[in-house]
């Protein structure tokens, strides 16, 4: 069974060399714009895993894309109201400037429009969502550095009860209500601008690029639906077990599947 869902964009960090970072979506939505920040971004293999390695919390490492107009990522997402995203990352060192996982964010210092990102600089990290340009909600998560990790985010504005316009989940886990602090309106819609990036580990601000993390990036990928906890759960499974082109589906997996676990519980935290 292969991965659940439609991505909009998904990539696999497996390309084996910091190149061109290929859209497996079919959208050819492939990112072009790379800075490894003097080697500090390099392809790597670890436990059998193939990824992009951030190696220092502070640089100017990043890959990213310029949005345009009507371009596909535009297209797809301009006015959704459910979108999930979907990463796997392992997470070593933060900055303290809110550091960029992987998302949409604007070149001036903006918060994200659609943005998963993190401020503390010792874990366990404090995670926030950056959803319209303002941090939707601060949660801590209880994640030891160097663990691999599975996480989605699930977005449904549509949703009557604050707390279930965003969900996210660990390794398949649903980690709690998150702060209804700055928490999306009912029924608001995303927003994507033009000239905007789709970027991972780091963002622009006014020229620097101040917002990386030290890390893995092993995969990420967005859907413009609402995930199900049984998408959740079947796309955990997967990738929990490989996250690599070719082998992220159930029949080409030899260990057994139902194995995530919840390695950690979400805390509330302030708005950041």
């Amino acid at each position: 069974m292969p991965l659940t869902g439609t991505p909009v964009v998904r990539y696999y960090f497996d390309e084996g060399s910091v190149t061109t970072v290929v859209d497996r979506s079919g959208n050819g939505y492939d990112l072009t714009d790379i800075n490894t920040g003097s080697g500090n971004l390099t392809a790597t293999t670890t436990a059998g895993q193939r990824a992009f390695d951030s190696s220092a919390a502070t640089g100017v490492q990043r890959t990213r894309r310029q949005i345009a107009a009507s371009d596909a990522l535009q297209t797809a997402l301009d006015g959704v109201q459910k979108v999930t995203m979907e990463v796997v990352i392992t997470l070593d060192g933060t900055t303290s400037n809110g550091s960029r996982i992987f998302g949409i964010n604007g070149r001036a210092g903006q918060n994200g429009t659609l943005m998963l990102r993190c401020s503390d600089t010792v874990a366990p990290f404090d995670f926030m969502f950056g959803w319209e340009d303002t941090v939707v909600n601060t949660l801590q998560i209880a994640l030891a550095a160097g663990t691999r990790t599975v996480i989605h985010v699930v977005i449904d504005t549509t949703q009557a009860v604050n707390v279930n316009r965003v969900r996210v989940y660990f390794d398949g886990v649903d980690q709690g209500d998150p702060s209804t602090t700055g928490i999306m309106a009912q029924n608001d819609t995303l927003t994507v601008p033009t000239a905007y990036d789709l970027i991972a580990f780091n963002r622009e601000s006014s020229g620097a690029f101040e917002s990386s993390w030290d890390g893995r990036l092993h995969y990420a990928a967005l859907y413009a639906a609402a995930f199900t906890q049984a998408d959740v759960t079947n796309n955990s499974d997967i990738l929990t077990l490989n996250d690599d082109l070719g082998r992220t589906t159930r029949n080409t997996l030899a260990a057994p599947l139902g194995s995530h676990l919840g390695r950690g519980l979400w805390t509330h935290g302030g708005s950041g």
